[in-house]
């Protein structure tokens, strides 16, 4: 058998010299430009995003239903100041007379700014009281008001009115712009 080898550490002639070594070498500072793909998608997306809104709302301004109902939401404003007005008029003077002289005009107003003018306007004794029937879903404009929005107005101002009648008239007509709002929400097309 053979003996065992005995191996000796090799001695290298070059001690390590820690002054011998280069300087750490950093890697160069990453770019701001040109961004990542992912930027880019980003971007992209942020861009058609503002192009779409910019363009929705601009069609959504156009759109004929929507003027419809901010116009109409406009002349339901307006006709609750008026009629406040009127009943506050009534409130203060008691002259029933004038009271539905202002009530005849105010309602052939409102029936002219709902539907089209060519459509209200020229109306008259039972069409005109049938619409205002259909407007507010009520039948009483065609059955209890019907002498008084017809023919009080161009009566002489000493004729007795029921001041009772009156009031069911404002409560009436206060129903017939709920009604046409309720018409209007519920996108109901009067023109």
């Amino acid at each position: 058998m053979s003996a065992p080898q005995i191996t000796t550490p090799v001695q290298s002639s070059a001690v390590f010299d820690p002054t011998q070594l280069a300087d750490i070498h950093l890697p160069q500072p990453v770019s701001y430009w040109p961004p990542a793909p992912g930027w880019w998608i980003s971007l992209v997306i942020i861009f058609c995003l503002i192009i779409l809104t910019v363009w929705w709302t601009n069609r959504r301004k156009k759109n004929p239903l929507i003027i419809e109902r901010k116009r109409l939401k406009q002349v339901k404003t307006e006709a609750q100041r008026e009629l406040i007005k009127i009943e506050q008029n009534f409130a203060q003077h008691k002259n029933a007379h004038r009271c539905i002289e202002q009530l005849s005009v105010f309602l052939r107003r409102y029936a002219v700014s709902v539907y089209a003018r060519e459509q209200a306007a020229s109306l008259t004794d039972e069409q005109w009281l049938e619409m205002l029937s259909s407007l507010s879903g009520n039948p009483q404009f065609a059955d209890t008001f019907k002498i008084l929005l017809t023919e009080t107005p161009y009566q002489s101002t000493d004729k007795e009115i029921d001041e009772q009648l009156l009031e069911q008239l404002f409560t009436a007509t206060r129903q017939l712009l709920k009604q046409t709002i309720k018409q209007q929400d519920s996108g109901a097309q009067y023109v």
